[in-house]
């Protein structure tokens, strides 16, 4: 202890002591006081109970691990590309080309994660998936989807015939060929000319049952027409996908496939217009399924989305020899057979 704090307890001391010493003089001077009756101490009172203590809160139960996924692939005609999607929050996602990896993000604490790789996707066909590490095992989950995009070579579009300005294709497909494609970019959408609602695949049975799906705005209402004639009244969900599946099959024929989006006025905002041809189907064929190409379609992005596998499409190619002499070459409005399985 320094000299001063030294000297300040002196003093305080020093003080108690004169202050003890003066009330002593100042008593003994006085005469004392008359004694004042006590009064009867008060009857103890019967303590309160103690109240028990409340149950300990269940410690909140830990979310349960999701697979991560894909939301947005944009890809530009050079190969440059913007992807987003979900995982575990804080979990390390890798994006997967092929079995290669690719380019890697980092899930926010919200599980969303946004990524622009360093180096563009290549011309040709891609296969891109997921793998998420958890944060807290170390636990590697995949995505139940994978994305499929062709980029097109440098002045050509996806058919390889000489063109300027062509978009790539990325469309999500279930990893095990199961559920419906979701298309996150076909070409030709850019210049729709304002136009938000699209029909990306129609696929039919050998009896000629339909199932047709696009995309329009999230929640949006959706009124299928066959040839004018009502086929559905449905809504987008929260992505934007819709689909609609006609209650009547359809015999053989060429036809007119319109949907309308409505807006909440009851009027049509948007309109998309195509014709297909409903094939006749052939007594040993009744059991496969039949595809009319789309815009952007190719044979192997088909066999991805309907038999699992890319490779496949040779598959395809056997089923439709009398109808396709370049498996390069296939056109929006052609119908293609599905093998069975």
């Amino acid at each position: 202890m320094n000299r001063g704090a030294v000297l300040g307890v002196i003093a305080a001391v020093a003080a108690l002591v004169i202050g003890a010493i003066a009330a002593y003089q100042w008593q003994a001077n006085q005469t004392p006081p008359k004694p004042v009756p006590t009064a009867a101490p008060p009857a103890p009172q019967a303590a309160a109970p103690t109240p028990a203590p409340a149950p300990a809160a269940p410690p909140p139960a830990a979310a349960a691990p999701v697979n991560p996924s894909f939301d947005v692939v944009r890809v530009s005609p050079s190969g440059e590309a913007v992807m987003a999607g979900r995982a575990d929050p804080g979990a390390e996602v890798t994006v997967l080309d092929g079995d290669k990896p690719f380019a890697t993000v980092t899930a926010d604490p919200r599980g969303e994660w946004v990524l622009t790789p360093d180096k563009p996707l290549t011309p040709g066909n891609h296969e891109l998936g997921l793998a998420a590490k958890s944060p807290q095992d170390g636990t590697v989950r995949k995505s139940e989807g994978v994305v499929v995009v062709a980029v097109p070579e440098s002045n050509k579009n996806l058919a390889g015939e000489p063109s300027q300005g062509s978009q790539s294709l990325a469309v999500l497909v279930p990893r095990q060929g199961e559920g419906p494609a979701k298309a996150l970019q076909v070409p030709g959408n850019a210049a729709a000319g304002g136009r938000t609602i699209f029909i990306d695949t129609i696929q039919y049975d050998g009896a000629g049952h339909l199932s047709i799906g696009g995309r329009a705005p999230a929640s949006g209402r959706v009124l299928l027409y066959l040839d004018n004639k009502p086929e559905g009244d449905t809504r987008a969900d929260q992505k934007g996908d819709w689909s609609v599946k006609p209650k009547d099959a359809v015999p053989a024929g060429q036809y007119t496939l319109r949907a309308d989006l409505v807006g909440q006025d009851g009027k049509v905002a948007s309109r998309v217009t195509l014709q297909f041809r409903r094939a006749e189907v052939p007594a040993e064929l009744a059991s496969n399924q039949f595809l009319v190409v789309q815009s952007g379609d190719s044979l192997w992005r088909i066999a991805r989305r309907t038999l699992g596998q890319g490779p496949m499409f040779t598959e395809i190619y056997q089923a439709n020899r009398s109808d396709i002499a370049d498996p390069n070459l296939i056109f929006p409005g052609q119908v293609v057979t599905l093998p069975p399985g």
